[in-house]
Order: C-alpha cells, then structure tokens, then sequence
C-alpha cells in the first residue's frame, strides 16, 4: 500500500463512520471482514481501504476522459438495465464522482431531446408529403428536406416551416388559388392528451421514488444510509425514465404518422401505454436490487415495495386530480370488462 493511501482516513461506505480505531486493533494481520460498530455493515477491507482496484471501467464515473466518456455514458445506460449486474459491481466504498454524474444526466437529457427532435423532423416531413400526395395543383416553396430540418433544429417552435398553395379551376375556366401554411408538429402532438398524461405520469414517479426515503426514516435512520447513496442510485436509474420517455415520444409519433392505419395506431398506442405501465415494476426491481446490494439495507424487498407503491400511488393520485379519464377509464375496463359486461 502506497503511502498517499495510509494517509486516507478509513471511513465505513454506508454510514461514513471513521473506522481507525477498529484499524488499530489490528495487530499482527489485516482480516479480510470486518463489521462497523456503528451501523452494523459487514465490511470488506479490500473494498474500503483500496476502492479503486474494484472500480467497473464501463461506469461512467470511473472510465478515462475525453471522447471516451461518451461511450461509457452509453455503456452505463446499458448496463443499468442489468440492476443484478450493476450494483454487484458499483459499490458504497468508490467514492461518488458529482461531475461524471452531472455528465451522464445531460447524456439522457440529450439523448430524450434529440429523439424529440427526430420525431418532430418525422411529423413536419410527413406533413408536407401528405399534402404533396393530395393533389397535383399543390404548389409549395419548400422541399422535404427543409421541412424535416426546420422541425428537427427547432423541435419546440411553433412557427411554419413554410407555406404551400392550393390552385383549382373555376367554373369559367380561370385558375384560383390559396396559400397555407403548414402546421407545426407541436400541433398535433397538442391534440394527443394521452402524450401530456404520459409525461406527467413519469415526472412524479421520478420524484417520488427517492422522497420515499423520507418518509420512511425508521428503516433509513436504521441502516444509517447517507442521502449521497440515495441521490447516486436516483441518478442511475432515471435511465428507466429516458427509455420510457423515448419509447412514448417515438410511439406518439407513430401514432399520428399512422392515424389512417387503425391497426398500426393502435399497436403504437398499445406500445405507449405498456412502456408507462412498464416503468412501475422497472422502477421496484432497480430500487429492490440496488437496497439489496448497493444500500445493504434489511427488509430489502419491503422497503422496496414501500417504495413502489407510495410512487405509483402518488402518480395515480396526480394523474386522477389533473385527467380523471386517465385513471378511470382503465380502471373501469378492468373492473367492467366487456365480455362480462356486453353492450
């Protein structure tokens, strides 16, 4: 061991308890494990005194800068659907790297926008080549390509990316025309409440799943976890959150491109539902793990379903005070199923 490392204050990963004098107990030897006495966590001397040596290089905080931190970015997104996988590998004793996390969550951010962005792009250029498509004495003054470019640089602009006319013959044989501008895609995304909804729904899960902690202090205060563990394992998961939010963004899309296939809409419409209702037990299983194996809580799987349960409550509740139809509507076809109940 290095001396800059002796100097290093040994501290327990959980409770952040200085364990020196535990360590000058050691006489002749340095014992594989250990027990803190402050919060009661099984400790791994290798773990607390050298944590770098089991440092996972895909994890975004501890792979080398430069243009490979975007890669680990994407690595960290992948793995982090691998909770088992993940938390065995990323522990309390590493120390938690602010800007790496910092970084990782403009990733998602960035990776939610541009998929918006795309899909805004989509819309506008299916937009022009429907109108394209009805008419041959359709004149437009712009082509696809600026369409689609207009509507993906500007994803969140409301104005036209252009205009077109539409020319008929009169019945004196003269020619009239009128000119239009083409609609935003911001406008039909608007007239999806359904896509509004969805968004809500993954805001308050989000938020409400690490404020369970606060809520229940006992098991918390118990195990005398830092906030620090719970804010790392809430930035990890929001990965759950960007997948969800792309999987609706895209679906929604694909809704309104499809509108005249009733099949495919539906299907779409089908896939944007399952990914909100999908998020619940993704959010439990990566909370449920990561209590188990990261935190090193007790009653792991209880404080986890706690933990579900008050987040999709809490969304439930916001959802039925701002779109009632949101939470009855499926509530009563579960309830009132239509082979039970035929009209």
């Amino acid at each position: 061991m290095s001396s800059s490392r002796r100097d290093i204050t040994p501290r327990c990963p959980r409770c952040g308890y200085d364990l020196r004098g535990l360590v000058a107990t050691w006489a002749d030897r340095c014992p594989l494990e250990g027990v803190c006495s402050e919060c009661g966590l099984n400790l791994r001397w290798a773990e607390v005194l050298l944590p770098e040596k089991f440092e996972p290089p895909w994890c975004v905080e501890f792979s080398p800068g430069g243009w490979r931190i975007f890669l680990a970015c994407a690595r960290t997104f992948l793995w982090s659907f691998r909770p088992w996988t993940f938390w065995r590998r990323l522990k309390m004793s590493q120390p938690i790297r602010w800007r790496r996390l910092a970084v990782y969550l403009l990733f998602l951010a960035a990776c939610v926008y541009a998929a918006f962005a795309l899909t805004q792009g989509v819309l506008a250029w299916h937009e022009w080549w429907r109108i394209q498509r009805r008419s041959s004495l359709v004149c437009t003054d712009v082509d696809g390509y600026t369409v689609f470019v207009h509507a993906a640089a500007l994803p969140f602009s409301d104005s036209p990316p252009g205009s077109y006319s539409v020319v008929w013959r009169t019945g004196r044989g003269g020619l009239r025309g009128r000119s239009f501008s083409y609609r935003s895609p911001l406008y039909h995304m608007r007239n999806r409440a359904a896509h509004d909804r969805a968004a809500l729904f993954l805001g308050v899960v989000f938020v409400t799943c690490p404020l369970v902690f606060a809520v229940l202090p006992v098991s918390r205060r118990r195990a005398k976890v830092r906030w620090p563990h719970v804010v790392r394992v809430t930035a990890y998961g929001i990965s759950y959150v960007a997948l969800a939010a792309i999987i609706i963004i895209a679906s929604n899309a694909a809704v309104l491109v499809s509108s005249r296939s009733f099949v495919f809409s539906d299907s779409f419409a089908l896939l944007e539902r399952l990914a909100i209702l999908a998020l619940c037990p993704g959010m439990l299983i990566w909370w449920g793990i990561a209590i188990r194996q990261y935190l090193r809580m007790e009653h792991a799987l209880g404080v986890a379903v706690a933990v579900w349960t008050t987040a999709f409550l809490m969304a439930c509740a916001v959802l039925f005070i701002v779109h009632p139809s949101f939470i009855v509507i499926p509530l009563s076809r579960v309830l009132f199923p239509r082979w039970l109940f035929p009209t």
